[in-house]
């Protein structure tokens, strides 16, 4: 699955991690404590531990084994924009690649919500006809950093005008008309 001529990787933000505990905060505020700590209040006091342990043992298994995971899915993201093809992998337990070529790509789109604005990251979505006019994206480059520059490059890859370029097409074209113009009237 090598493609050729790769450029230097692009990794996601390193504030990713910190995205990602901010999000794991809230599950756990919101998931957790938001219910468990009034019914507590309810608990008979002969059955009070064993209803702490029932509650907060797996959900500390479950924060601690977060707090390890998060760090060691970032370190295993990488995208590269090849050639012909971008290329992704990423995965602690099972590893993910894919590459999809520029010519199956019909559109790279951006996204980012309020808190990833605040961190200034965005996630890259590279969609294809194959996902059957689904809205998933078939692959994503997420929480990078110079997202609107990645999307500009892919698209123009695939033949896909940016903005300045598009305006400057149409105004050598409506130039040129304006010369068969002239000279039809003529």
């Amino acid at each position: 699955m090598e493609t050729s001529d790769r450029r230097e990787s692009i990794r996601p933000d390193s504030k990713m991690k910190h995205y990602w505990y901010l999000w794991m905060f809230f599950l756990v505020v919101v998931g957790v404590l938001s219910w468990s700590v009034p019914v507590a209040f309810f608990v008979p006091a002969d059955w009070l531990l064993i209803y702490l342990f029932s509650v907060y043992l797996p959900a500390s298994v479950a924060l601690i084994y977060t707090i390890w995971w998060i760090p060691k899915f970032y370190e295993t993201i990488e995208f590269n924009l090849g050639e012909d093809a971008v290329h992704g992998k990423y995965g602690v337990f099972f590893r993910r690649e894919k590459e999809i070529s520029y010519g199956r790509i019909t559109m790279a789109g951006l996204s980012h919500g309020p808190l990833k604005r605040y961190f200034g990251m965005y996630n890259v979505t590279i969609h294809t006809a194959a996902m059957g006019g689904s809205n998933l994206p078939e692959m994503c480059l997420m929480n990078v950093k110079n997202g609107p520059e990645i999307r500009d490059e892919i698209s123009g890859k695939i033949g896909k005008l940016s903005q300045p370029e598009r305006r400057s097409v149409e105004e050598r074209v409506l130039e040129e008309l304006q010369k068969i113009r002239e000279i039809m009237e003529s």
